[in-house]
């Protein structure tokens, strides 16, 4: 079914067309126009929310996910596409476990070097994988305790879109996002090779700006509460060590 959507060569096209080669380019031309769209599409992805300062992260880059554990494993790797939590891990709903504390890499190390247990898991913290040239920063969730049976974990990532190749992949964000990705790309052409910032990354800016005000109703403000151990003590078989943790999952 068509829609309005942009694909990669509809922007491609243009980008060329701006920077003189043509509507058909080919070689080099073509390589230089796709460049300027992958550099135009990050624009695009990661963009600063004028009203606050901070980055703003698009409802539409946010997957629903989930993790099942495993007897006796405590370290697992998060989906390929994963970029950061944007809500936190969870047991089923009616499960009647408390709720999952996010903590850092570094406590989880001292909790597992004071106690060696197996439970289910109540604190969480992401980490680093080990680094592969060929596939780049990939990420891995580590528990504490170290599970022992096979549980069901809810939670919500940020995950980093694909670079497009072929000629009729679009873009994320829809219809509505088309425009906007179209002038960042266009943004970045005026930037590089016209060497001046005009009406093209005004206009990117604008789109991006009003965008961005069209989606943050869609976010929530928060995901829940998540207690600090230290504060608040939560029963268990035998006591935890102390966890000191006051996170805060941004909406951006």
């Amino acid at each position: 079914m068509s829609n309005l959507q942009l694909t990669f060569q509809d922007v491609y096209t243009k980008v060329s067309e701006f920077l003189g080669t043509g509507s058909s380019p080919s070689g080099t031309s073509l390589t230089n126009a796709k460049n300027v769209v992958h550099r135009g599409y990050r624009k695009f992805l990661f963009p600063i929310d004028m009203r606050t300062g901070k980055q703003h992260t698009w409802s539409f880059l946010i997957k629903q996910a989930v993790l099942n554990t495993k007897d006796g494993e405590w370290v697992y790797d998060l989906p390929a596409d994963f970029k950061r939590l944007a809500g936190p891990f969870r047991h089923e709903k009616d499960s009647g476990y408390p709720e999952m504390v996010h903590t850092t890499i570094e406590r989880i190390w001292q909790m597992r070097a004071g106690v060696e247990s197996t439970n289910y898991p109540h604190f969480y913290a992401i980490k680093s994988a080990p680094y592969v040239k060929e596939i780049g920063t990939a990420y891995q969730v580590v528990f504490f305790e170290t599970p022992n049976n096979n549980y069901r974990l809810n939670y919500s990532y940020v995950f980093r879109p694909p670079k497009l190749e072929n000629d009729d992949d679009v873009f994320v964000g829809g219809d509505e996002a088309s425009e906007a990705i179209l002038e960042c790309c266009l943004a970045i052409a005026e930037v590089e090779y016209d060497d001046t910032i005009g009406i093209h990354n005004q206009m990117a800016d604008r789109l991006v700006q009003q965008l961005i005000q069209d989606d943050t109703p869609l976010i929530a403000d928060s995901v829940g509460k998540n207690y600090d151990p230290a504060v608040r003590y939560i029963s268990y078989q035998r006591p935890l060590p102390t966890i000191e943790t006051d996170e805060i999952y941004p909406n951006s």
